[in-house]
Parts: structure tokens; C-alpha cells; sequence
């Protein structure tokens, strides 16, 4: 699977005007629906990232992972042996096409 499936919604993220229809229902900003990005393994096309679209999300989180070792504090990333999605060309490719799609981008690196 390309992505894990959860909406939510989260009020009062941004700094905007609040409307009286908005003090009606108790919201303010703007509503965040958004899909976390598994990292894929191997480069994808956009036939495999439209259901994010189709799905009406307006927000990603790509999650790119680095490693490290407890003998040595170094941050290993962006190598051959990791997936496509977690090294530089792949997380810049996912940005652009989320960029292209209207959806804004959260990265969220794991270590």
C-alpha cells in the first residue's frame, strides 16, 4: 500500500478571520484532511498517487527514515541500499507532485 488512510481535522491552524458562521459552529482556520506518505520502494507514477486527489486530501506527510548507530552519532541517510521514497530524487518527486495537486506538504523525518 502507497499510503495510509487518516483524515483529520484541526481547527484553528492558521491566523484567519473569524466569520460569524464560523463562531456559530465553533471553528476557526481551516480543516486540514490529511494522508501520511509510506516512503515507496521503488519510483511510483501518478497513477499510484491520484487516490490521495480522488479522496479529496488536501494535505501529505512524507516520512523519509535516517539511521544511526549507538557506537557512532552519525545520521545515515539518503543511500543506495534505502527506498526510493526515503532518499533525496524520491522525496523531492513526491513533494513536486503534491506540490502539482494542490496539496500542501509536511515532512516528518523518522530516526
Amino acid at each position: 500500500m502507497l499510503f495510509a488512510g487518516l483524515f483529520f481535522n484541526s481547527y484553528g491552524c492558521s491566523n484567519t478571520e473569524t466569520t460569524s458562521s464560523d463562531v456559530a459552529t465553533g471553528t476557526t482556520g481551516f480543516s486540514i484532511k490529511g494522508l501520511c506518505l509510506v516512503a515507496p520502494v521503488k519510483p511510483i507514477d501518478d497513477s499510484r498517487m491520484q487516490p490521495m486527489v480522488n479522496i479529496h486530501a488536501n494535505s501529505i506527510a512524507i516520512m523519509p527514515y535516517a539511521y544511526c548507530s549507538s557506537n557512532k552519532p552519525v545520521v545515515t541517510y539518503n543511500y543506495l541500499r534505502q527506498w526510493w521514497g526515503e532518499c533525496d530524487k524520491g522525496i523531492i518527486t513526491c513533494i513536486q507532485w503534491a506540490h502539482k495537486n494542490n496539496l500542501t506538504v509536511m515532512i516528518k523525518p523518522h530516526l
